[in-house]
């Protein structure tokens, strides 16, 4: 079939972090990450940091928070490494990293976003719309829907630190 799916068609717009969720093993946890990205076009065009203070220079443009977030996730995977972590856990801490952001830019209108300087824990709110989202799409997309709700208490909890090995492990 040269049919295009659901998936190709996500997999363009998440191209500039596909590298970074296949680093996810589990399908569910690696569904669930992408799902709530697609449901975030600001994520994809705001700086690292509103304040040019707390980033890299090159991180304060334009799609900033694309490249800040990859960087959270290769120090994040050195981590997890270096200390053992199970596959599970490896897996949570990355979709945590890949998440973390996600919700910082507010958009007012076309061309421009507020911080949101909450945004650690308006991610619960914005999943809450993932959910009521995914209950409208097919079954071939990404969905938040398949992820148990321990794993996505602890996402969400590691979100709201902005760090948190602690929280997963109890190490």
């Amino acid at each position: 079939s040269n049919a295009i799916s659901d998936k190709d068609l996500e997999d363009t717009v998440l191209e500039p972090l596909m590298t970074e969720i296949d680093l996810i093993k589990d399908p569910s946890i690696s569904s669930f990450v992408r799902s709530m990205l697609l449901k975030s076009p600001t994520f994809w065009k705001i700086p690292g940091s509103f304040a040019s203070v707390y980033h890299p220079p090159d991180e304060d443009n334009e799609f900033g928070n694309v490249l800040h977030t990859k960087r959270v996730v290769r120090v994040a995977l050195i981590m997890c490494s270096n200390l053992n972590f199970s596959n599970i856990e490896t897996d949570i801490i990355l979709a945590a990293c890949i998440l973390h952001d996600l919700t910082k830019g507010v958009q007012n209108h076309e061309d421009y976003a507020d911080y949101d300087e909450f945004h650690p824990y308006t991610i619960d709110k914005f999943y809450e719309y993932a959910k009521r989202q995914d209950l409208l799409v097919s079954e071939t997309q990404s969905s938040v829907l398949h992820l148990e709700d321990e794993l996505v208490f602890k996402i969400l909890r590691l979100v709201h630190c902005h760090e948190g090995c602690y929280i997963v492990t109890g190490k």
